[in-house]
């Protein structure tokens, strides 16, 4: 559907009431939005490295985004969570909405938390702990990053003992070749990732990953961290490393979830209490997984899985919350509706 016919049929959801009516019926409930990445506009690399940008929106998109759900909704702190729908107050007349960033990018400090401090919003932010004060890259952003950089034509990658070949002629065959590699990926063992990473940076040695754009790729300092912790800002842990929890074995995510946690606690003198499940779609943590969070003393987890958090299954679904995921290309009137529930998503 064309971009013009998707904003006028958004619009008649507006106007026509629909949205206001999806809300109404949502009181009490709570919707979690997830962001990655905020840049002003005219930071953004578009044409051919548009594709590295599909999970950031603008800063002006996201101050126009905020107003609104402040104007709509009632922001709400995730340390409020648990209370607010366990009170037998009366109904309220409006959805609760949490602000939620996964990764720790800088921008998030310099784009997003101005905004947020302006419209007295509490933003949660999920730190990916190793690559804090770094301008390393997360595994998944390599591989998109060296896949849209190369001039190399192909690739051919042995993954677990299977041939992969992916052509890379033009820029829609490297966006092709970025997902399926990734959804490839994210099935496998932390082990078989590791070979797959030093063999394709072997294939793309073309490629200079010490040349990131450093509003996209870098991430917050520590003093960064703690500015924003004393702002009334809320961190929880993303692992350390970014793998998925089922590329892991138990010990593994025993491990990443006990050392993000002690990092963050002792970066921030405040607990971290909250998790956010890396990818965070259904195939990426188990049982075993929530029962590691519990035993170290997570309160909650939030998935990537999208949907609407009712009232009273909140408590029985406290380690896989839903979530919105929000980006680049979702104009004001699709955002309006997608978190009102009149758009499928």
């Amino acid at each position: 559907m064309k971009a013009w016919l998707k904003n006028s049929f958004a619009n008649i959801l507006e106007y026509s009431g629909l949205n206001a009516f999806k809300r109404w019926l949502r009181q009490n409930s709570v919707v979690v939005l997830t962001y990655h990445g905020v840049i002003p506009r005219e930071l953004i690399k578009n044409g051919e490295h548009l594709f590295e940008y599909r999970n950031v929106v603008t800063q002006e998109d996201f101050e126009q985004q905020i107003r609104f759900v402040r104007s709509r909704y009632i922001p709400l702190s995730v340390k409020d969570l648990f209370e607010v729908i366990g009170s037998k107050r009366k109904r309220v007349s409006r959805p609760y909405i949490l602000i939620t960033f996964d990764d720790g990018f800088e921008n998030n400090y310099k784009y997003a938390f101005p905004v947020l401090k302006k419209y007295g919003v509490v933003g949660h932010f999920f730190l990916t702990t190793d690559f804090m004060g770094s301008q390393k890259m997360l595994w998944t952003e390599e591989v998109n990053y060296r896949i849209m950089h190369t001039h190399r034509k192909k690739l051919h990658l042995v993954i677990d003992g299977h041939a992969h070949e992916f052509t890379l002629r033009t820029v829609p065959e490297k966006e092709h070749a970025s997902i399926r590699l990734r959804k490839i990926l994210k099935l496998q063992r932390r082990s078989v990732i590791e070979e797959v990473l030093e063999e394709l940076r072997q294939q793309t040695d073309d490629v200079a990953t010490d040349e990131l754009a450093p509003d996209r790729y870098r991430f917050m300092s520590w003093d960064q961290i703690r500015e924003m912790s004393q702002s009334g800002m809320i961190f929880g842990s993303h692992t350390t490393h970014h793998f998925l929890l089922n590329n892991l074995t138990a010990r593994e995510v025993e491990e990443t979830l006990a050392e993000s946690k002690r990092i963050i606690e002792q970066e921030t003198h405040e607990a971290c209490e909250y998790f956010s499940y890396p990818n965070g779609e259904k195939e990426n943590f188990s049982e075993r997984d929530t029962r590691i969070l519990m035993q170290l003393g997570y309160k909650c987890a939030f998935t990537q899985i999208p949907g609407f958090n009712e009232p009273d299954f909140i408590p029985l679904r406290r380690y896989a919350l839903y979530r919105i995921n929000i980006s680049y290309f979702m104009s004001l009137p699709i955002f309006k509706a997608i978190i009102a529930g009149t758009w499928i998503h």
